[in-house]
């Protein structure tokens, strides 16, 4: 009798656990019917018909072709779904429409084209295939169970081949087989998914995901490399699965899904300012135009109710009404993995963006991003209003002068850097420290002949670029430090011994020895160097003006130096008192130490490229590192707040740095001898 309830009970259990998973998969099933029905009008019906032919084929397709999109096959035939499906439609349960989606999708599955680029079959076309087939299943399980077992297979071979599993291309290929296994009801293929899911939202540490700094890379192949274009395909592919499955067994977790909270909080809403992105971010085609699917995914997002929700909204507040938002996104943050700092104020926003032997910059392929080859070695992108690289700018840049890079203005055809190849800077020192409100960053930069030392310090109203050592031999044209680059918006001044003069597209481009100073758009340049030439530009390019200032360092330079800094939102009035009332001062402009002082804010940064000293502004006190690093040293009253930062990263990363001082310090982990206080 014992024995009898134990299976009774183990029956009751089989079917209750059954029943569970029968019941969420309809729930998956319902979903995925309500985001893929849809109702198409005849005329586009007709159209698609009038191409169709006897076997299946479209005659304005060239199914021959290796290069092709065919993915118009596969919209057709959702179009002819969602005609049959919609009640009121003039082919809702038409024989002839069904009869004719069934020869077309024969056709498809027996051509199984296959295109150059594994994209295409491996991602492209399940995606776009799926919604036909799940319009039109019921009818085919029981007309046409042969053809419905082939899609499914169909569906289902590119996940199946274990291959480009990483980022948004493995999101984006259980994307396009999950809905085969709904069809199915396989309670063990969802749970797969599930644990593929999760393993991609976890923090990656190859450059194909989130990083641990937050940030997203993906086509790491030669270094990581940020990638926001990427990104967005992987958040939908996830967010959208998430949404499907919320509620159901097949959902995940809430640590994980605080994982994409921490990515839109502390990476990705990172780089929007008032409704643009920032370049460095986007990969083959550069663009400053923010990508429709960040407020999409963003919305996703929402709908999950993740742990931190509320802050959630307050980003989603931020990107959509930008200057209008009710709370500005204000700091500075070092996104360590990518040789990348972003600085943000309310009314401005700027970064620089390094690479290193870790790291590549923007990458080529595809026949796009073919003038990329400099989108790393230093890019510092200032916005103000946002609009500073609208289109089309970076149809009519000059590539060689890509804001706050120093390369030598030849016109040799520059590589290709596809795929990343050729993208790392030829020398692992890239990064620098942030206390999440002010920070510096600096890079040992190497590549393509030309060594530089360059640094940027970070403050409030203002930040300092120092060069250092910039060299180059065997250079046939001049070597030239982009300050910036942009669209202009205004008359360019500038003065020379206080004297303001004008910069039209008459005059073309200018050289000033030693100007006091540069205005254009409301942002202010100082010249801090009485030794650099500076080039100033207005040029029109196919109907647009752009603006260009930066320093001619002249032809195979031997140490040469720069020294200026970068004013946002400025006037003739304040620009000039800027310039004879600096609040900073330069400790150290060298190739063992670049270093600035700010006066109110009582801070001090450093990039140290060797160990060695800094004399700091008081001129008594000596701060002495062992090794290479950033430091930031902020004075409040009679404590120092020390932040230290590795920009050799993983390529260099020891177990301490120790930091001495002159000067007694009490502290954990601080002994004084007397002379000396080492930290």
């Amino acid at each position: 009798m014992k024995t009898t309830q134990n299976a009774i009970g183990l029956i009751l259990l089989f079917f209750t656990i059954n029943n569970v998973f029968a019941n969420d998969i309809d729930i998956l099933y319902e979903r995925y019917w309500e985001l893929f029905i849809n109702n198409p009008g005849k005329e586009n019906v007709d159209a698609s018909l009038a191409l169709l032919n006897p076997d299946g084929s479209f005659s304005d397709l060239d199914y021959t072709s290796t290069t092709a999109n065919l993915s118009i096959h596969l919209t057709r035939l959702k179009n002819f779904g969602g005609a049959y499906q919609s009640v009121g439609n003039a082919y809702y349960h038409s024989d002839s429409i069904k009869t004719l989606f069934y020869t077309s999708l024969q056709y498809w599955i027996t051509k199984n084209q296959t295109p150059g680029n594994w994209w295409w079959r491996h991602i492209a076309y399940p995606k776009a295939f799926a919604p036909a087939l799940f319009l039109m299943n019921v009818e085919m399980q029981i007309e046409k169970p042969g053809l419905f077992a082939d899609a499914i297979d169909y569906l289902r071979w590119a996940y199946l081949q274990n291959t480009y599993m990483s980022g948004a291309n493995g999101a984006d290929k259980i994307y396009g087989a999950y809905p085969a296994s709904v069809l199915i009801k396989s309670d063990s293929q969802l749970k797969e998914y599930q644990d593929k899911i999760k393993a991609l939202m976890a923090v990656q540490n190859k450059g194909e995901g989130i990083e641990a700094d937050w940030m997203y890379g993906q086509h790491s192949f030669y270094g990581r490399q940020l990638y926001a274009n990427y990104e967005h395909e992987y958040l939908n592919s996830i967010l959208t699965m998430l949404n499907i499955c919320k509620g159901t067994i097949y959902n995940v977790s809430d640590s994980e899904l605080a994982i994409l909270d921490n990515h839109f909080l502390n990476g990705n809403q990172w780089y929007v300012y008032n409704n643009h992105e920032d370049p460095c971010q986007t990969g083959r085609v550069p663009t400053s135009s923010l990508n429709g699917r960040f407020t999409h995914t963003l919305f996703l997002l929402l709908g999950l109710n993740t742990p931190k929700k509320s802050q959630i909204a307050i980003v989603q507040d931020r990107i959509l009404n930008g200057s209008n938002a009710a709370s500005k996104l204000i700091g500075n943050r070092m996104f360590w993995r990518f040789d990348y700092m972003i600085h943000r104020r309310e009314n401005y926003y700027v970064s620089s963006r390094l690479t290193s032997t870790r790291t590549v910059g923007l990458e080529s392929g595809n026949g796009e991003g073919i003038h990329n080859y400099y989108g790393g070695s230093g890019l510092n992108f200032l916005f103000r209003t946002g609009n500073e690289y609208d289109y089309p700018y970076f149809k009519i840049m000059n590539y060689r002068q890509w804001p706050g890079i120093t390369v030598e203005q030849d016109d040799a055809n520059l590589p290709a850097v596809d795929w990343g190849r050729g993208g790392p800077n030829g020398n692992a020192f890239a990064g620098g420290v942030s206390d999440g409100f002010t920070g510096a960053i600096g890079t040992i930069y190497s590549k393509r002949r030309v060594k530089a030392y360059k640094s940027w310090f970070y403050f409030d109203d203002e930040y300092v670029a120092l060069g250092n050592g910039i060299t180059e031999s065997r250079g046939s044209a001049s070597v030239f430090t982009t300050i910036n680059q942009a669209l202009q918006k205004s008359t360019i001044i500038y003065s020379e011994n206080n004297n303001q003069q004008t910069v039209t597209t008459a005059s073309g481009s200018i050289t000033v020895a030693n100007p006091d100073w540069i205005l254009q758009d409301s942002i202010g340049y100082v010249n801090l160097l009485p030794t650099s030439n500076f080039k100033i530009s207005s040029d029109n390019r196919s109907g647009t003006n752009i603006f260009t200032v930066g320093i001619d360092h002249g032809i195979n330079p031997t140490g040469a130096t720069y020294a200026y800094a970068v004013y946002p939102n400025s006037s003739t009035a304040s620009i000039a008192n800027n310039k004879v009332n600096l609040p900073f001062q330069i400790l150290s402009n060298t190739k063992i130490v670049q270093a600035v002082y700010h006066k109110t804010l009582k801070i001090t940064q450093a990039i140290f490229y060797t160990a060695g000293s800094i004399t700091l502004a008081n001129g008594k006190k000596v701060l002495t590192v062992n090794a290479p690093c950033a430091v930031l040293v902020k004075d409040t009253a009679s404590t120092y707040h020390i932040t230290i930062g590795n920009p050799l990263c993983n390529s260099s990363n020891p177990a301490s740095i120790v930091i001495t001082m002159n000067t007694p310090l009490t502290g954990i982990g601080i002994t004084w001898d007397g002379t000396i206080s080492s930290i």
